[in-house]
């Protein structure tokens, strides 16, 4: 999208000519926090206020005065200017400077103004008249995350993943988001205290593990790297692994997938596999958390079955049996539990011609004390066509017709009481959706359309864990792997790994013994035993060795896959199995073959359920589906605003889920194309700006982008590219017009139905920090960071801009400015942390007796320093802690973005030191902006370099008044 340019200004100023500018003098007249005294610089003083006694010589300090002198400030001639003309917000270590005494503020003795530090610094700010103080208490108000806009897609890998509630899963800043696409619905966890870095969904499709970055808090201390080990229907904390063990950050992790012989068994050629559809549910078993099997059971216990089960017959059925096996059955099967936890099928409801009787399974164990076991009576009618069952027990008059020599692989002495993982004759696979706490042992990653020709038998001597082990690589310079016990939160065996950047893990889905990992320059193929971790380095032979090995996966053969920089697909088998090439001993991996795949990296590799692998690529931005055999079947483009294809997921059916590189997430199908379900910004965000009437924001930062988010469908309504980095921004009080500030010091104004430029201008070549427009509309007031304020009188419904005036006379930048209700006054703050007020209506004048200002009425407060808003600073606070601050609509709260990642909520006025808050943590970086929504139903956030746009819905509180 090409960025579209700004129209030259209406530039007809009414009245005489302005002088040309000039450097304000290092200290502005009127300044709260000059030092240099009135007479050696040849400046006005600012006037008592009315009814003060008057000023007594030096240098006894009058303790009327509206700036009184106090033992906490320092040394006039100690203290130099607060900042040269020009100077800049700087990068500062956190190390907060405290005013001497450690007193943040006091009174005078006459109540008359009220006095605060700054590093070190004096700034005055008067009471109102009436004031009779406030109690700090907390607001009846809180703030709940209602929605997450945005996906960190541009530096992190395997992030996107489907639950088995089919929720999707994905994580931003400090927030993993499950997000239910049909529904529009989010679920947040929110325990993480940095930023999240990876993503790991266990093979129960049900817990979770993630891993953050370490941080620092506010007072500077180290807040160390962690696993979290959570429930996803619950959202609780089930482990937390590696506190104090994971250096810098945790960079990869993955749970072991291999599954319990007693479950996965050798399929002899008489298997019958039995799937049951997503819609299986239990009744009335609820799960007990951390509990296997442990419940009541007996003849009452019933489970439903839905209509689609498919039975999967064996080769030794007659064909035509098989053929004519019906693919959907009657729903009302009954399964009822006996004292040995054994299953029998009603064949009532079958179909006639199904080749399966009732046979009786034992799942588990034994549960003394149950009742005995229900026998076949006349509540089960035989059918003639009822083939001879595989269980001695069933009474034969059951099953007259169908020879034993069907049969050949059911032992003579199988029973009911027989343990499941003895009977080679039935496997059978659960969805997820059956509670784990019933079947901790059933494998949820096979659903009932995976070909059963794709499942081969797991080895009974492989070591088998169903998910019990936890593999992570942490950020530091060594890059430390370690195994972890899920379920203890033990560490088994911890080992160097290379100096080199590790972007992929992960255990083989067969042998949880074996562990892969792979980055830049390297793929190593690890060997677990105990407590040791062994590796060896894939060979690459007659290969080019590509600089990084970005992702992998694992084939129905069990070989390995790998995509590379150089836009190949390598497929790796042992070189001790027969297929090997090259040289190397036994249990070395070398290529065993080299499929051209994409044009630049291989970003994402994804196997699907039918067998078939998935690609993605970076610079073609292309999704490929290959053949097992790699032979290219069908291809997709992603379109080229969403970027690069970062990760790839299989949703239900044919349907695809793609996160890409600029931190879009979509779905669609190879052959339908994709949407975008979920967008964000892809660099640092700063400017914000909420519609006066609708629920609607703005935001725009250092990506250049322009969006427009509507916060009740929680969807993006529009985007568009600006010519530069977006500052701030303001909508006109008639809401069909918004303007933006740029960083080269230029402003547009546009259109927000049609997204065109009506006006716009360039006022000097520094930073714009804050654009804001009078409450009627009449006036449009710009803050630079040439130390200006610029105002423009507005006409048309915003469409038409004249130059008015220009407020000087601060020291520093400005950094925030409101407006008065009647829209003649602007009070302003700067980095030097002054509070001017000016008169607009008046010809732009500066107010040099700021007591005259105590009682105005502001229409807005965004300004961080006013006696209104004083208490909002933390204690020994170095002046730029606070980066944003509101008051809401009906002026009862006042929320805070800090630089700490947090989000505070305060009660207004907020004019006590070491006021009370809420205190809502999420984003993982300095939180840059905050606004209200018009009707203070929600409050808007921005996490800067975070990227992340969080709209929290405010509750509690008293009903809000019509406006």
């Amino acid at each position: 999208m090409e960025p579209f340019r700004i129209p030259s200004p209406h530039r007809t100023p009414p009245g005489p000519p302005h002088p040309p500018p000039r450097r304000p003098p290092s200290i502005s007249v009127g300044t709260q926090t000059e030092e240099t005294p009135p007479a050696e610089r040849g400046g006005a003083q600012e006037p008592p206020p009315p009814g003060s006694p008057p000023c007594p010589p030096p240098p006894a300090p009058s303790t009327s005065s509206p700036e009184p002198t106090t033992p906490e400030s320092p040394p006039p001639t100690a203290t130099p200017s607060p900042a040269p003309p020009g100077a800049r917000k700087e990068l500062r270590p956190k190390e907060p400077i405290m005013s001497p005494g450690s007193r943040r503020a006091n009174y005078n003795l006459e109540g008359v103004s009220v006095k605060m530090f700054l590093r070190g610094r004096p700034i005055t700010m008067y009471v109102p008249s009436g004031h009779v103080g406030f109690r700090p208490e907390l607001p009846p108000e809180r703030l709940q995350l209602d929605w997450v806009y945005g996906y960190r897609g541009r530096d992190s890998r395997s992030n996107l993943h489907v639950l088995g509630s089919g929720e999707l899963i994905y994580f931003i800043a400090c927030v993993v988001v499950l997000l239910h696409v049909p529904l529009r619905r989010q679920r947040h966890y929110l325990r993480h205290s940095d930023c999240v870095r990876c993503l790991a969904v266990h093979p129960d499709r049900l817990r979770v593990a993630t891993g953050q970055a370490a941080g620092v808090d506010k007072d500077g201390k180290p807040l160390q790297p962690v696993v979290h080990i959570w429930d996803s229907a619950t959202l609780l904390t089930l482990q937390q692994i590696g506190l104090g063990s994971f250096e810098r950050g945790v960079g990869s992790l993955a749970f072991s997938c291999a599954v319990s012989p007693s479950l996965h068994l050798s399929v002899c050629p008489s298997s019958i596999l039995l799937s049951l559809c997503p819609s299986v549910f239990l009744s009335p078993c609820p799960p007990i958390p951390g509990r296997s099997i442990c419940l009541s059971v007996g003849p009452s216990i019933l489970l439903s079955l839905s209509t689609s089960i498919l039975w999967y017959l064996c080769p030794l059925v007659p064909p035509s049996l098989r053929a004519s096996v019906p693919w959907t059955h009657h729903p009302s099967v009954l399964l009822s539990f006996c004292p040995s936890i054994l299953l029998f099928l009603s064949l009532c409801s079958f179909h006639p011609s199904v080749l399966l009787s009732p046979v009786l399974l034992s799942l588990c164990l034994s549960v003394p004390g149950s009742p005995t076991l229900p026998s076949f009576g006349p509540s089960i009618p035989p059918h003639p066509s009822v083939p001879r069952s595989l269980c001695p027990s069933v009474p034969p008059s059951l099953h007259p017709s169908v020879p034993p020599s069907l049969h050949p692989s059911v032992p003579p002495s199988f029973g009911p009481s027989i343990p499941w993982s003895l009977c080679p004759s039935v496997l059978w696979f659960l969805r997820p959706f059956v509670p784990q706490s019933l079947h901790p042992s059933v494998p949820p990653s096979l659903s009932p359309s995976t070909p059963r020709s794709l499942c081969p038998p797991v080895p009974l001597s492989a070591p088998q864990d169903q998910g019990s082990y936890l593999c992570v690589v942490d950020d530091s310079n060594e890059h430390m792997m370690s195994v972890w016990d899920c379920a203890r939160g033990t560490k088994l065996a911890e080992v160097k790994s290379t100096n080199e950047s590790v972007l992929s893990v992960e255990f083989n889905p067969q042998d949880s013994s074996s562990i892969i990992t792979s980055g830049k320059s390297h793929v190593y193929f690890w060997t677990w035993s105990g407590a040791t971790l062994t590796k060896k380095q894939g060979i690459f032979g007659k290969y080019k060795k590509p600089k990084f090995i970005q992702c992998f996966v694992f084939d129905a053969a069990g070989d390995v896959l790998t995509g590379d920089s150089e836009g190949n697909i390598l497929t790796w088998t042992r070189a001790g199995d027969g297929r090997g090439v090259g040289k190397g001993g036994k249990e070395t991996y070398q290529i065993g073959q080299q499929t051209r795949a994409h044009e630049g990296s291989v970003f994402a590799l994804c196997r699907r359920r039918d067998g078939t692998v998935l690609s993605g690529g970076g610079k073609d931005r292309r999704v490929l589906s290959w053949s097992p055999a790699l032979s290219l079947l069908q291809e997709a483009e992603i379109p080229e605003r969403f970027g690069a294809v970062r990760t790839i997921a299989e949703g239900p059916g044919e349907e695809l889920l793609v996160g890409t590189t600029r931190n879009a997430l979509l779905r669609g199908t190879l052959s339908g194309g994709f949407t975008a379900i979920v967008q964000g910004h892809t660099d640092e965000v700063w400017g914000l700006a909420t519609h006066p009437t609708r629920c609607l924001f703005l935001t725009c930062g250092h990506d250049r982008q322009l969006c427009l988010w509507d916060g009740q469908e929680h969807a993006l309504a529009w985007s568009l590219a600006l010519e530069d980095t977006g500052l701030c921004a303001d909508f006109h009080p008639g809401g069909q017009v918004v303007v933006v500030g740029l960083l080269t010091g230029r402003w547009v104004v546009l259109d927000t139905e049609t997204q065109q430029p009506l006006a716009g201008g360039s006022d000097g070549n520094e930073q714009l920090s804050v654009v804001r427009f009078s409450p009627d509309g009449a006036f449009l007031a710009i803050g630079s960071h040439d130390n200006v304020i610029y105002i423009y009188s507005v006409t048309e419904e915003g469409r038409r801009y004249n130059r008015f005036g220009r407020c000087t006379g601060h020291s520093s930048f400005i950094t925030h400015l409101d407006w008065s209700k009647d829209g003649h006054f602007i009070m302003s703050n700067s980095g030097d942390y002054e509070i001017l007020y000016w008169d607009v209506a008046g010809g732009c004048k500066l107010l040099r007796n700021r007591f005259e200002s105590r009682d105005r009425e502001w229409a807005s407060y965004t300004c961080v320093l006013g006696f209104h808003v004083f208490g909002v600073w933390p204690d020994g606070s170095d002046g730029t802690d606070i980066n944003s601050l509101c008051r809401s609509h009906h002026e009862r709260l006042v929320a805070v973005a800090d630089d700490f990642c947090k989000v505070h909520l305060f009660q207004y006025p907020c004019a006590r030191p070491k006021a009370p808050s809420h205190v809502y943590g999420g984003h993982g970086s300095h939180v840059t902006n905050v606004r209200f929504t018009h009707d203070d139903g929600h409050l808007v956030s921005l996490g800067g370099k975070d990227t992340g746009v969080f709209q929290w819905r405010v509750l509690g509180g008293p009903s809000p008044e019509p406006r």
